[in-house]
C-alpha cells in the first residue's frame, strides 16, 4: 500500500494537520487527520510528499482536527486547506482569497511548492 501524507492548513484556526492518503488505482483516498507542528512536519519532510490524482474521503475520515470540516482546496499558491463553504474562501497560507473552482485531479507537492 502506498500512503502519504499532505500537509494542510485551517482558515479559522490557522493550525497545520496532516492528511494520510492512499493511493488506490489512479486516486488518492483521504482515511485520517492529525493535528501536526510545523517543526515535526518539516522533520518528517512532509513537504517533499508529491501527488496526483483526486483525494476522496473515506466515510471514516474525520475531517479537519481544528474545525472538523471534511472538504479542501487547493489555493492558487499550491497549497491545501480546509473548506467550510464561504463564496469566497482565504488561505491560511499566503492569506489570498480566491472563487472556489471544482476540479477532477490535483497536482501537490507537500509543502505546494
Amino acid at each position: 500500500m502506498n500512503a502519504k501524507i499532505v500537509l494542510c492548513k485551517c482558515p479559522r484556526s490557522k493550525s497545520l494537520y496532516g492528511m494520510r492518503t492512499e493511493e488506490r488505482g489512479n486516486d488518492w483516498i483521504r482515511t485520517w487527520a492529525f493535528k501536526i507542528s510545523e517543526t515535526s512536519a518539516k522533520n518528517e519532510k512532509y513537504e517533499r510528499e508529491r501527488i496526483s490524482g483526486s483525494m476522496m474521503p473515506t466515510p471514516e475520515y474525520p475531517g479537519c482536527p481544528s474545525c472538523g470540516s471534511k472538504d479542501i482546496l487547493q489555493c492558487s499558491c499550491g497549497k491545501m486547506a480546509c473548506y467550510y463553504g464561504e463564496a469566497e474562501p482565504f488561505c491560511p497560507w499566503c492569506e489570498r482569497s480566491g472563487k472556489v473552482q471544482i476540479v477532477d485531479k490535483l497536482e501537490f507537492e507537500g509543502d505546494g511548492r
